[in-house]
Order: C-alpha cells, then sequence, then structure tokens
C-alpha cells in the first residue's frame, strides 16, 4: 500500500505533509459541501479522502487533530444543515480506521461518543437508506 510505501522510506517528515495535504483538501472539499450534496462524484472524493485520513491517522494509532477535523462537530453542523448525504459518508469512512488501531477501539470514549452520535442519526426518521446503511457497515 502507499502507507507501506511511505513508512518504508523512514522519512517522518513525508507522513505529516501527507497527512497534512489530505486534511487541507478535506477542508476544501467541505467548504463546498452544499456541491458534496447533489454531486455524486463530489460525494465519491469525500468518502476516498475520508478513508485515507482514516488509514493514515487511527488505524496507525494517530489521533487526529481537533483542529483540523472535528468529526463531532462536522456531524452535527450537517445534520442541522441538511447536508448529511455528503458528511455522514465522509465520518463513517474515518472511522474505518478504528477496526485496525489498537488506540481507538470501542469502548476509548472518542469511539464511543461517534458511535453513539451516528446511532442516534441512524433513528431519525425518514432518514435516507443509504445512509442507515453507511451506519450499519461501520458497526
Amino acid at each position: 500500500t502507499y502507507i507501506e510505501f511511505f513508512e518504508k522510506l523512514k522519512q517522518p517528515r513525508l507522513m505529516e505533509l501527507v497527512t497534512s495535504t489530505t486534511y487541507d483538501c478535506l477542508r476544501v472539499l467541505l467548504k463546498s459541501v452544499d456541491q458534496a450534496v447533489v454531486s455524486t462524484s463530489h460525494r465519491t472524493v469525500l468518502k476516498n479522502l475520508g478513508y485515507w485520513l482514516g488509514q493514515i491517522t487511527l488505524a496507525r494509532n494517530k489521533p487526529l487533530k481537533g483542529k483540523h477535523m472535528d468529526l463531532k462537530s462536522t456531524l452535527l453542523d450537517a445534520f442541522e444543515n441538511g447536508r448529511l448525504t455528503a458528511v455522514l459518508p465522509l465520518v463513517c469512512k474515518v472511522l474505518e480506521g478504528v477496526q485496525k488501531s489498537k488506540a481507538f477501539k470501542m469502548p476509548v470514549p472518542w469511539t464511543a461518543g461517534l458511535m453513539s452520535l451516528l446511532a442516534e442519526i441512524h433513528d431519525v426518521p425518514n432518514l435516507r437508506t443509504n445512509l442507515m446503511f453507511e451506519v450499519e457497515v461501520l458497526c
């Protein structure tokens, strides 16, 4: 994988740069999240970057930097503003990194809090089936 390749290069600054660039890309895409609600390709890029972020951070036992990506706030904002279609799959993909982690597996409070919020969103009446499925796959 790319991650293994980067690690074999033994250049820690490179992984920091890749992580920082990933945060920057997500920040830019989330600024136009309204477009992602209607654009399948935009949502796909968000999901792919979310998965990548989860693999280069959580799966490697590295925390997400709250100042760069606060998943809980991002989810709550998306819920309040009708953007779950774009944001919920992103968050679920980031959280897939927990599966490979030793530091972030349940019942770690950070993970448990996010999973609890996702469970509450899952139970919202009239939630789109594909969004419910994203949460169910994560569990």
